[in-house]
């Protein structure tokens, strides 16, 4: 949708952050995964700057100049986790949660 209405570089960012946001999603993380979802981050990072230099990149006092974005800053755990742990971190944290909702919080209560 945003193929010509902007900048290729700016194309290039964006559809290197869908690459691995899809590539995130699967089912099962085998190791070509991991590698596809590093090459789309480091494409990303690669690319990123040109949003800005594009003027993408604004909040209510004008252009940030920057992609300080925890979110984005997270992505890099989740190959890591997924090397350590079999899984993201996101998608293991689950259990520990609900178990702590229904065996503490519930009693407390």
């Amino acid at each position: 949708m945003i193929a010509g209405a902007v900048p290729n570089t700016v194309l290039c960012t964006v559809q290197a952050l869908v690459e691995f946001i899809f590539q995130a999603q699967g089912l099962f993380l085998y190791e070509d995964h991991l590698h596809s979802m590093l090459q789309a981050l480091c494409e990303f990072h690669y690319y990123k700057s040109s949003i800005i230099v594009a003027g993408g990149r604004r909040g209510k006092k004008g252009i940030i100049p920057h992609f300080q974005i925890l979110k984005l800053k997270g992505f890099i755990w989740t190959i890591w986790a997924t090397h350590k742990m079999g899984a993201p971190y996101q998608h293991t944290s689950d259990i520990t949660e609900w178990c702590h909702v229904t065996h503490v919080k519930a009693l407390y209560c």
